[in-house]
């Protein structure tokens, strides 16, 4: 019994840790889990896919065409036998067969420059892909961060709590034996009370925080999850102006939206030379074998149908010699054998040369040609504000560096100032109104400490990726 008992609670315990481990997840497991689950990125991946598909349709577009065909006829009445081209008045049956195939020669190397198109349209679609995944991963890790600064300012909070519930208990300690005021008591009932409002408040956050990082997961709602804390000092790096100069002139061309839009310019390029491609002469060559079975083709033989008089056996004599009569007599013919016998071949070449269309050809190839000059201004404007937004990132993470080296002397001395006051305002020294102050001073430094020390983490990740770093913890 306590064997089995002993069991059971292993079990349990190892439900437990299962669980904990499912509900609790890294950077890299949230967004991994939103890569997989991501409505906005599922959506672009069914692009990317009907660009490949595209690809695939216009290359295969460039083969030879081949189409077979059967057909089975009844005719009934007069009608011309197609196998003999004669009238007939029979019940008769007929079959066509016909293989046809087509293929051009030369179209202005039309087909070959949309291949080219959809291929770089293709392209286009994986780097946007690629986009629509590095965003993810940064609103992931933005999200991700705000979780892990509002759970900090929880903990400093219930602290606060906790400091708030001993003064209260010693200033209610001192009510009861006279040796302070009600107002005191009072003051510390209100402080008390704030301080929980605080905590409830920040846990309100918190819970927004994570609901809105399980929408951005797709992540089921209902159910729980925990992320991890990171080793902050192990995820920052100083970076240089060098660092900034091999980012402008490394890594621009490298980027998927850059890339995106090159792709984009390359596709319509060769969109325009496609169009071109419909001004010039179309030569094309086609064939086709052909077959045909009717029931009413016969095959006809000589046979001796009867026998006639042709004459007498010599002179002055009444014996009459008969002779044979001949006649041609239709024997069916078989099906494999019909085909054999009107087995046909064509050949042919057709050339279409494009002389007049209402200036249709020639106003597509101008559209066409504008559409490319638009794709390359889109590629100028896409390289322009790469490059500024690799400046405003790696300004942004020396401002934040900034801000917590300052948040960081900011604290240690609001930290001291309070210890102090507490001190003094234990020891009588000190009004609540000067210690409150003193209070509130620390609690806003411990706050701004926090949001730089997030911020810079956060703008050091964002330079990282212009690097060509993953987003990870």
């Amino acid at each position: 019994m306590l064997k089995k008992n002993i069991l059971l609670f292993i079990f349990f315990i190892s439900c437990a840790i299962r669980m904990y481990a499912q509900d609790s997840m890294t950077l890299s497991q949230c967004i991994q889990y939103a890569l997989i689950h991501n409505t906005q990125l599922l959506k672009t991946q069914n692009d990317y896919q009907q660009a490949d598909n595209s690809y695939k349709q216009y290359r295969a577009n460039v083969l030879p065409t081949l189409n077979g065909s059967a057909t089975n006829n009844y005719d009934f009445g007069r009608t011309i036998d197609p196998a003999t081209n004669q009238f007939i008045n029979a019940n008769s049956r007929t079959n066509y067969f016909t293989l046809n195939g087509d293929w051009v020669i030369f179209g202005g190397l039309q087909k070959l420059n949309q291949v080219r198109q959809y291929q770089w349209s293709r392209e286009a679609g994986a780097q946007n892909l690629q986009k629509i995944k590095d965003d993810i991963s940064l609103n992931i890790a933005n999200n991700y961060l705000q979780i892990l600064l509002l759970t900090e300012r929880e903990k400093q909070l219930e602290n606060l709590v906790k400091n708030s519930e001993d003064q209260q208990k010693k200033t209610e300690i001192l009510y009861n034996n006279g040796s302070t005021t009600l107002s005191k008591k009072y003051q510390a009932d209100a402080q008390l009370a704030t301080d929980q409002y605080n905590v409830v408040d920040m846990q309100n956050q918190l819970e927004k925080q994570y609901l809105s990082l399980k929408q951005y997961m797709n992540y089921d709602l209902g159910k729980p999850l925990k992320v991890v804390s990171i080793n902050f000092t192990g995820q920052l790096q100083n970076y240089t102006q060098a660092d900034l100069d091999k980012a402008i002139n490394e890594e621009v061309g490298k980027l998927p939206a850059v890339q995106a839009a090159k792709s984009q310019r390359e596709s319509a390029m060769y969109a325009w030379k496609a169009t071109q491609g419909t001004a010039a002469p179309k030569l094309s060559v086609d064939a086709s074998v052909h077959s045909i079975y009717s029931s009413q083709y016969l095959n006809y033989s000589p046979q001796i149908i009867g026998f006639v008089p042709i004459g007498f056996v010599g002179t002055n004599t009444s014996d009459i010699v008969n002779g044979p009569q001949y006649g041609y007599v239709g024997q069916p013919i078989s099906f494999g054998s019909q085909l054999s016998q009107n087995f046909g071949q064509t050949v042919g070449f057709t050339l279409n040369v494009p002389i007049f269309n209402g200036l249709q050809t020639k106003y597509n190839i101008q559209s066409a040609h504008i559409t490319y000059q638009s794709n390359d201004l889109q590629l100028t404007d896409a390289e322009v504000k790469a490059r500024n937004d690799i400046y405003q990132a790696y300004s942004g993470m020396n401002e934040a560096h900034k801000k917590f080296d300052a948040g960081d002397i900011k604290l240690h001395s609001a930290e001291a100032l309070f210890k102090e006051s507490d001190n003094s305002f234990q020891a009588g020294g000190m009004s609540f109104f000067d210690y409150s102050t003193a209070r509130i001073n620390y609690t806003n430094a411990q706050s701004d400490w926090l949001q730089a020390k997030y911020e810079y983490i956060f703008q050091t990740k964002v330079f990282e990726y212009y690097l060509g770093k993953p987003v990870a913890f």
